[in-house]
């Protein structure tokens, strides 16, 4: 997700949010019906198709961004915006498949959202506060040192989840 570093993201948040949002609906009320016909009928497995059909590969499409060089255009800014988007909104689906599906060894939804909230809390406090810290010390200890860090940050996000 560093990709986002050094954008103005304050100001593209609402066209981000309202357009990736619409996306991933728009997709999925297409999808989803289609999906329920062709999988047997069961609504839960046909809006959870028709969400992964929404999300599109973020590291393709910022490749193909950047070599054409339009990255730092303003419709380069949105799409990588709403590609981060997908992804979280990914990961929240991930998480919550196993409540949604009744996996019996599952926690419970609430206490699924509350983990949730936490590791966002969390994550948020982490790239607030440590990140550029670790970005500063790697500018000044060296290419091998960012290699590390970015391993370590890694490795705590992983530990989180």
């Amino acid at each position: 997700m560093s990709s986002g570093r050094g954008r103005p993201w304050r100001r593209l948040w609402r066209k981000v949010a309202v357009g990736g949002s619409a996306q991933i609906v728009g997709t999925m009320a297409v999808t989803a019906p289609i999906a329920y016909g062709l999988l047997g009928g069961r609504v839960e497995t046909a809006v959870f198709v028709g969400f992964f059909v929404a999300i599109s590969s973020t590291s393709i499409l910022i490749r193909e961004l950047t070599r054409r060089n339009e990255v730092h255009a303003p419709h380069g800014s949105l799409a990588v915006g709403i590609l981060l988007l997908q992804d979280l909104a990914a990961l929240v689906a991930l998480v919550l498949a196993p409540v949604l599906f009744g996996a019996t060894d599952a926690p419970g939804l609430g206490r699924t959202l509350v983990q949730l909230a936490v590791i966002g809390i969390l994550l948020t406090a982490a790239t607030r506060f440590l990140l550029p810290l670790l970005f500063r010390l790697a500018t000044v200890s060296g290419r091998e040192a960012f290699g590390l860090m970015v391993l370590v940050a890694s490795l705590g996000t992983a530990r989180l989840a």
